[in-house]
């Protein structure tokens, strides 16, 4: 079932805070990299969310590589004093190690204003109870069979309106998505539909929105709660020659569900949480837009948004059970939302 937002407190604001430092410390780190691998080493292994960003930029024009690395300059070079004034405790992050920046957010004590008791952590849960929905009207006939546990949940994009276009007449644009598990399992599927769109058009991918199918054995363990997201990518199309569009958005997407997965930085301090309601109390939206920093240099106004949707199912779906979605996606300038504004219409079914 989806989940209600709670009120956000300032405890929670203060995770918001030190998840979204773990983000800007880790373009850093890959920032630094770029510039000089052998002083700043990237983690063992490809799992990190450094590597994940250092993919993406190097899948870049080289103009881009270079304003990415020009920007987190200043960051990297700035006085002692100023990174503990921003970062706090995560000033002690050493971006010079081979231990993820990730890992070592982890190893450090969660400060004292940050923790929540135990009141708040049952306070919590109970406010992120299932929301009901709404059953179909019956209608006379046999009575139907009780319905069975569902064993796949399906995700596909149903219908995408331009609210407004990016370009002065009209976007030729094309479309990527993907889904990630609590499990941080990924699926993506890269240009799926493409169209033109004048502004208040409104068009369906048909069959091609019908895009992954997640096993709900194999992504839960048949523990639940259990979290999916799943988001949309806008590229412009004549922005990228065709294996580079599809390189840069796979690069985009790996980078945006390392970011959600990094929401599990406050489950490690709250286990009673779980990482399902720990997702949803941050919440997804505002956690990928942490990466705005690191997704302004991957196209600027050519390339939208990423704002997945979250479903959290609370205990086993039954076979039938539907759950749509709208999400607004606006394109990135600058640092700013500029013109240019989708609204695209999500299904999540269970069978």
């Amino acid at each position: 079932m989806s989940v209600q937002r709670a009120t956000i407190s300032p405890k929670i604001k203060l995770l918001r805070n030190r998840l979204q430092h773990t983000v800007q410390l880790s373009a850093q780190k890959a920032a630094a990299h770029l510039e000089n691998p052998s002083k700043y080493p990237l983690p063992a292994g490809n799992d990190s969310l450094e590597h994940a960003i250092t993919s993406l930029v190097n899948a870049l024009p080289k103009r881009r590589r270079d304003k990415f690395i020009d920007h987190l300059k200043g960051e990297l070079n700035t006085t002692p004093a100023k990174r503990k004034q921003k970062y706090g405790q995560l000033a002690s992050v050493d971006l010079k190690a081979n231990t993820s920046i990730a890992d070592q957010v982890k190893a450090l004590a969660l400060p004292e204003e940050m923790k929540l008791t135990d009141k708040e952590l049952t306070d919590i849960k109970k406010r992120y109870k299932a929301i009901p929905v709404p059953k179909p009207v019956a209608v006379p006939g046999p009575t139907p069979r009780q319905a069975a546990p569902g064993t796949i949940l399906q995700f596909a994009v149903e219908n995408i309106t331009c609210v407004e276009t990016n370009d002065a007449r009209k976007d030729e644009v094309q479309f990527s998505a993907f889904v990630v598990d609590s499990t941080g399992a990924r699926q993506e599927r890269n240009n799926f539909f493409s169209a033109d769109f004048k502004k208040g058009d409104s068009k369906s991918p048909g069959a091609a929105g019908n895009l992954f199918t997640i096993n709900l054995g194999d992504s839960t363990g048949g523990v639940f709660p259990a979290t999916f997201a799943g988001g949309v990518l806008i590229v412009e199309e004549g922005f990228f020659g065709g294996s580079e569009r599809v390189e840069v958005a796979g690069a985009i997407m790996r980078v945006v569900g390392k970011v959600i997965m990094a929401g599990g930085l406050v489950t490690s301090f709250f286990p009673a949480v779980g990482l399902p309601i720990t997702i949803a109390l941050i919440g997804l939206g505002a956690v990928v837009t942490l990466s705005g920093d690191i997704l302004l240099f991957s196209g600027g106004d050519e390339i939208s948004q990423v704002l997945p949707d979250e479903l959290v199912l609370e205990t086993p779906p039954l076979a039938g059970e539907t759950f749509a979605r709208t999400v607004e996606i606006g394109f990135e300038g600058d640092g700013f939302i500029k013109k240019g504004k989708y609204s695209v219409n999500l299904r999540w079914t269970v069978a």
